[in-house]
């Protein structure tokens, strides 16, 4: 490898760091507005799980 390896792995791992940053801030923002919609709440989850219909 060159003189510069470290700058190289510094970069790799600022751009790895960073799109697992936008990931992670993308799925919170899924996770918050499919919850604003009403439409599962953890909760809410755990209770449905155990409901049987009425057939």
């Amino acid at each position: 490898m060159h003189d510069g390896w470290g700058y190289v792995l510094a970069t790799y791992m600022l751009v790895a760091v960073t799109l697992g940053t936008w990931f992670a801030m993308i799925l919170t923002k899924l996770a918050r507005a499919k919850r604003a919609r009403g439409a599962i709440t953890p909760a809410a989850e755990v209770s449905q799980s155990r409901e049987t219909p009425d057939d």
